[in-house]
């Protein structure tokens, strides 16, 4: 995203807010490295997307 608006003035304040709105929950972050160290010790590697629905919100996280 840009930090600048259409105008070209630095924006940072609707940057950082659109930036904190994308991040993905804490909680997908931490099943996904899981899921990619059990493929490590089984001698695997996730080397694709992992798709993952929020059971609670129906929402899909790519």
């Amino acid at each position: 995203m840009d930090r600048r608006n259409h105008e070209h003035y630095k924006d940072t304040t609707a940057h950082d807010a659109i930036k904190a709105a994308d991040k993905p929950p804490d909680s997908l972050i931490k099943t996904i490295e899981a899921m990619r160290a059990v493929a490590r010790v089984g001698g695997f590697e996730v080397f694709g997307r992992i798709k993952l629905r929020d059971e609670e919100t129906g929402k899909i996280y790519r």
